[in-house]
């Protein structure tokens, strides 16, 4: 049976694939961690997510993708809360070896964490964090050398409150693995495991086997959503997955139709096949309204005519258009179909 216990997910990785539902900055590894956060939802039993707070009271503000997820399934997330009240020391005799590193990091990698930083200045973030964390930063800031900080920040070219932010966030990933507990993953955001911190080794483990991934897949068509239909598609999956009995076989024990109904189900967009595209042309398949309405409502129509003809040479259709059976034919999802054709 592959479900991954109660894993354990942080706001900074929430916030990541909350950035491709908002206007403004997007998060440098968004499309990514929409992608794990989809087989984080599906095949975790008990999904946790780290909660910092101020007085020992979990009732925080949450992002707003949180939100939309615990609106559709209250109970499904549990919080896993720590008290920031008092900052954080980290040893002395590692301070100045971690920020060094984090330094080298910071000089290799000037226009990500630039484009990082300015999502975290914006408020809808901001807000949240500032409301959750009472001094500014989980650890103690002002331990960090000035001058050498000042430096930093003008040669990578962000405020030094943007370094202190950063390199804080980073400090907090030994703390979160720790909160997971023993045994339990942890799905952090990239940046937090950038570069090995000191004391920290890697440690081989069996990673447990996902029979039906959607993280690839995800990367296309997930930014291509709003906010609620990707929460929507997630949990649907969730249950669709366990409904069809796929979380309890391996790669490739089950069929390359099934997963395509699946998917067709929730509402994954599908591309059209190469052959499917002439054919749609040439025959007008789609052109006709008479067949356009099985894609939804009728006030929909003029909207899924359009988007149905515009992805013809694209190769990609809304995801609506998944559901109408007789026009599956012209269509794949080559990922999931992929996995479905794969035996171990």
């Amino acid at each position: 049976m592959t479900i991954i216990g109660s894993p354990i997910i942080d706001i900074t990785t929430l916030n990541a694939v909350e950035s491709l539902f908002r206007v403004g900055p997007v998060d440098p590894w968004a499309r990514q961690t929409a992608g794990e956060l989809v087989d984080f939802i599906i095949y975790a039993d008990r999904p946790r997510f780290v909660l910092p707070c101020i007085g020992g009271s979990p009732s925080m503000p949450l992002p707003s993708l949180l939100q939309s997820i615990q609106s559709a399934e209250p109970r499904l997330f549990e919080p896993v809360a720590y008290s920031t009240d008092q900052p954080r020391q980290l040893a002395p005799q590692h301070l100045l070896p971690s920020f060094q590193r984090f330094a080298s990091w910071s000089r290799a990698n000037k226009t990500t964490l630039r484009t990082w930083a300015g999502l975290h200045r914006q408020d809808w973030i901001r807000s949240g964090h500032l409301a959750r964390v009472k001094h500014a930063y989980v650890f103690d800031a002002d331990a960090l050398n000035r001058p050498e900080l000042d430096g930093l920040a003008n040669e990578v070219g962000v405020e030094q409150s943007d370094l202190c932010y950063a390199f804080d966030v980073i400090l907090r990933y030994p703390l979160y693995g720790e909160l997971a507990g023993n045994g339990q993953r942890y799905l952090n955001h990239p940046i937090r495991d950038s570069f090995r911190l000191p004391t920290m080794e890697e440690l081989d483990f069996a990673r447990v086997p996902i029979p039906l991934s959607f993280k690839t897949s995800a990367l296309d068509w997930a930014p291509r959503l709003k906010l609620e239909e990707f929460t929507r598609i997630a949990l649907e999956l969730r249950e669709s997955v366990r409904r069809a009995g796929i979380y309890e076989l391996r790669a490739g024990e089950f069929e390359v139709e099934t997963v395509r109904d699946l998917a067709g189900a929730v509402g994954i967009p599908p591309t059209l096949k190469a052959a499917g595209k002439w054919a749609a042309v040439v025959g007008g398949l789609v052109g006709g309204l008479g067949a356009i309405p099985a894609l939804g409502p009728v006030a929909a129509v003029a909207g899924g005519a359009i988007a149905v003809g515009g992805a013809l040479w694209s190769g990609q259709l809304p995801g609506p258009a998944g559901r109408v059976r007789w026009l599956r034919w012209a269509m794949e999802w080559p990922d999931l179909e992929r996995q479905a054709e794969h035996r171990e």
